[in-house]
């Protein structure tokens, strides 16, 4: 005879995971399908990568002055995207969209076993129905694959939090804080917060050659940055034209 389940194993803590997952990718495609039409920043972007070719976007041409630039790495695959598929809304948008539905799925794959139960879904819950975030899914910007940068960063925290380091411990270290901020530039924040944990830890266990190893890590993070600061970042922080829109707004 057929029973119908209880409910409290209806609403057991992996189901509400899973319908959050659900509801979060269910948000996300509806407001990406709905196929708004492009705000002025999205357009400036929109017209900066259908008006350059890939040689101009790896020389970095600046087109608007006063518009704040993407990372590199995200202005061609964008631009790869359109010379595939065409230029249009939905297109523009196609690669937040997919950072941001993998986002949610990562976070629950890579903390599931890194947090209890009930924080684990508490996360979830903001993570899936936060307005902001369902917003930045469908829009042609870099704000879903900071968040999914962001995630991979704290993954890489819980991965390395209280354990012995080893040799390859240290490349994935190095090689993420070095080649993170080239994909999101909100890690060139996040990263010396890191460190610092990181520094700290090390020294309060007088563990004198794990410190001199972070050097090392560290040093590739800054090699890797000043590169990204000549290419990237010093257009933008020399730009009168963006100071002057930043000294209006804000």
């Amino acid at each position: 005879m057929f029973k119908f389940p209880r409910l409290h194993s209806l609403f057991s803590f992996p189901n509400v995971n899973f319908l959050m997952i659900l509801l979060g990718c269910l948000l996300r495609l509806k407001h990406y399908v709905e196929n708004r039409s492009l705000w002025l920043d999205e357009s400036w972007f929109a017209l900066g990568i259908t008006n350059r070719s890939f040689a101009d976007i790896l020389s970095q041409k600046i087109l608007f002055p006063e518009v704040p630039r993407s990372p590199l790495p995200f202005e061609l695959s964008v631009k790869t995207l359109t010379v595939l598929f065409g230029s249009s809304e939905m297109i523009f948008r196609l690669l937040p969209l997919l950072a941001s539905i993998l986002a949610l799925v990562l976070f629950f794959l890579l903390f599931r076993k890194k947090l209890s139960a009930a924080p684990l879904t508490f996360c979830l819950i903001l993570l899936s129905i936060n307005p902001s975030l369902i917003d930045y899914a469908a829009e042609a910007k870099s704000y879903s694959t900071d968040l999914l940068m962001s995630i991979l960063l704290l993954s890489l925290y819980f991965h390395l939090k209280d354990r012995r380091w080893t040799r390859r411990d240290y490349l994935l270290s190095s090689f993420f804080g070095a080649i993170g901020p080239w994909f999101s530039f909100i890690l060139i924040y996040l990263l010396p917060g890191l460190a610092l944990i990181w520094i700290i830890d090390a020294s309060l266990k007088k563990d004198w050659k794990q410190l001199l190893r972070l050097g090392g890590v560290i040093g590739a993070w800054l090699i890797s940055f000043l590169i990204l600061y000549i290419i990237c970042l010093k257009p933008m922080a020399s730009s009168q034209a963006l100071a002057n829109i930043w000294v209006n707004s804000f």
